[in-house]
């Protein structure tokens, strides 16, 4: 047995919330990946290298011209959920994450920014038909990109 493989009275106890709608097994799939520790050692490293990863970014090869689209999340939803951050915080936060996604789609000259609306993170659990069109968008335009060159 694993050390991360709490017993399941101790992962009822301070479990992390499931996902309405999901199928049983994945839910615990989920559960078993937000208990996992490699998880949090990844989030570490994420957060240890950030400004070098920007640089390297920054200062690396331009991004493709290729087609784009960018799915944000609704500011305005999730400033409305409660979490018990103030909403003054959670505006300024949200504000300058909106910025930064929509900064992502101007990366390429044939781009779409898309507000998932009434939705927060999770996109593509909430409405997988969102992420579905946006994918099919893409796909045509690669399609007809490959008959013009």
């Amino acid at each position: 047995m694993l050390l991360w493989k709490y017993r399941k009275w101790e992962k009822d106890l301070i479990a992390p919330g499931c996902v309405p709608g999901l199928p049983t097994l994945l839910n615990e799939k989920l559960q078993d990946f937000q208990w996992n520790p490699v998880m949090y050692a990844a989030m570490y490293s994420e957060v240890t290298w950030w400004k070098e990863d920007a640089m390297i970014m920054k200062n690396g090869p331009g991004f493709p011209q290729i087609p784009l689209t960018v799915i944000a999340r609704d500011k305005e939803y999730v400033i409305r959920q409660e979490d018990g951050l103030p909403e003054w915080e959670k505006r300024i936060f949200e504000t300058l994450w909106e910025k930064l996604m929509y900064e992502q789609s101007e990366l390429t000259d044939d781009s779409r920014f898309i507000i998932a609306e009434e939705l927060g993170h999770a996109v593509h659990l909430d409405r997988p038909d969102v992420v579905v069109e946006a994918f099919h968008h893409l796909a045509e335009k690669v399609q007809g990109n490959e008959g013009a060159g």
